[in-house]
């Protein structure tokens, strides 16, 4: 059985993320985390730090 390890997991979620980077072809009209980060470079953190919070 292939067990997913938490480090496996977050680095997929940081892959993903930084597809959605501007720079990398991220589209701020389709993606809220691109816009995120279209709109300022500590917004995405922000918005992450709060839902942190929140789980």
């Amino acid at each position: 059985m292939n067990q997913t390890t938490s480090a496996d997991v977050l680095s997929q979620v940081a892959d993903i993320l930084e597809t959605r980077l501007p720079a990398n072809g991220g589209d701020p009209e389709t993606s809220y985390v691109a816009r995120l980060f279209a709109n300022a470079p500590d917004a995405f953190l922000k918005k992450s730090a709060k839902k942190l919070v929140n789980w």
